[in-house]
């Protein structure tokens, strides 16, 4: 069997309690039950409250107890920390789930590992949730699962496309959407989500007009089954939204925003991870306008949203980081600047599943600024290794670069 290096102690949870007596483990069930209706409708507390309820009445009761009854309460309650933005809570927890199913001799499930993958690719560790997808989408491949591997495929591909590598998420996003189309008919809110990722993909090969077909085509979708401040809606703002930004169709970009933002503010309230994209995306917009003094708000927001989240050194604070730096070199406001672009760049650093495409944009923006403060020999190395970047295979790049921090010094 696959170790994938969980954690699995039995010295964790139900495996390590000593019976102690009768209790209602029916409750605990129902209790279960109810706090996963409460998490679907996205009240968060009220349903971690019940499932902790429910695992303090399964620990009293020791180890007769049927098999997976804990893992499983376990894993929800993961998925609750998940959706609070609280994401090192979850993972705890789901690390905890594996190490209960693995003292039942049972091992981690599919939707347990794939629960995990989610967390990984949502704190940008693309690695780490490749590997367990690819193994997924193997498991559901041997099992002849069509439903499991349209899933597992359509997550791959997302990790794929965040790490820059569009020409081996397409495949994978359109392998979904065929299934799907096949198991539900066209055009089916099932579909939705694969042909938001598949809109992305259209339009960074600058193929707008299908971008904005698929987009919309999932918006519609969405609009039609779900209800008017369901997550799932704001997703699809949100992603439509970037592909007018990629238009430079700002004001209708903003508006799209703005509803997503309003709906994940009355769901998730001000601090979860969620609204940083959002916050930092209308930032984006308010830079291209012009409009510095409320860039920089929407992106100090966003950055202090993500560092209280997923700490300092989270991948999408390297992107705000480079943005400020952009700005602040724009106006004329050197030394800011320059601490701009190596913080973005040491981050960058620490992560070596980033996008190409980002990192060699920042080295060249900062090569900008020190050719314009006549430091050229230092320019000319960050610009020689920009262009290597460039040049290579994406696919192949974690292998042959790193970022040169030391040549920043």
């Amino acid at each position: 069997m696959l170790s994938l290096g969980l954690g699995t102690s039995c010295a964790l949870f139900i495996c390590a309690t000593a019976a102690s007596g009768s209790v209602d483990v029916e409750q605990a069930g129902a209790l279960s039950f109810q706090a996963k209706s409460l998490y679907q409708s996205a009240r968060y507390d009220e349903a971690e409250r019940l499932y902790k309820e429910a695992l303090a009445i399964y620990e009293s009761a020791g180890t007769d107890l049927p098999q997976g009854v804990v893992p499983s309460v376990l894993n929800n309650l993961a998925l609750t920390y998940a959706a609070e933005g609280r994401y090192p809570e979850a993972e705890s927890t789901y690390l905890l789930a594996a190490g209960e199913a693995a003292c039942e001799s049972a091992g981690p499930d599919a939707a347990l590992l794939a629960n995990l993958a989610d967390l990984y690719r949502l704190e940008g560790r693309y690695g780490e949730a490749e590997v367990i997808y690819k193994l997924l989408v193997a498991l559901a491949s041997e099992d002849r699962d069509e439903a499991s591997l349209a899933t597992f495929r359509n997550n791959l591909g997302a990790v794929y496309f965040a790490m820059g590598r569009e020409e081996a998420a397409k495949p994978l996003f359109e392998s979904a959407l065929a299934a799907r189309d096949r198991m539900f008919g066209p055009d089916n809110l099932e579909s939705s989500g694969v042909l938001l990722n598949l809109s992305h993909v259209y339009a960074r090969e600058h193929n707008f007009a299908k971008a904005h077909e698929l987009g919309r085509r999932a918006l519609a979708l969405r609009e039609a089954g779900l209800a008017a401040d369901d997550l799932k809606l704001a997703a699809a703002f949100s992603n439509l939204a970037e592909i007018c930004q990629s238009e430079d169709k700002a004001g209708e970009a903003d508006a799209l925003y703005r509803r997503a933002l309003a709906i994940r503010l009355k769901k998730l309230g001000p601090e979860h991870p969620d609204l940083a994209h959002d916050l930092n995306n209308l930032g984006v917009l308010a830079q291209a306008g012009k409009r510095y003094g409320e860039a920089r708000e929407l992106y100090a927001r966003a950055a202090a949203i993500w560092e209280k989240a997923l700490g300092p050194d989270y991948i999408e604070i390297a992107h705000v980081m480079n943005n400020l730096a952009v700005m602040a070199f724009r106006q004329g406001i050197m030394g800011t600047a320059e601490a701009d672009f190596r913080r973005a760049i040491e981050i960058w650093a620490r992560h070596p599943d980033r996008e190409i495409g980002k990192v060699a944009v920042c080295l060249k923006n900062y090569a900008r600024l020190l050719r314009s403060t006549g430091r050229k020999k230092e320019a000319g190395k960050l610009e020689a290794e920009a262009e290597n970047m460039l040049r290579n295979d994406p696919a192949n790049w974690r292998d042959k670069y790193t970022v040169n921090v030391g040549a920043l010094k």
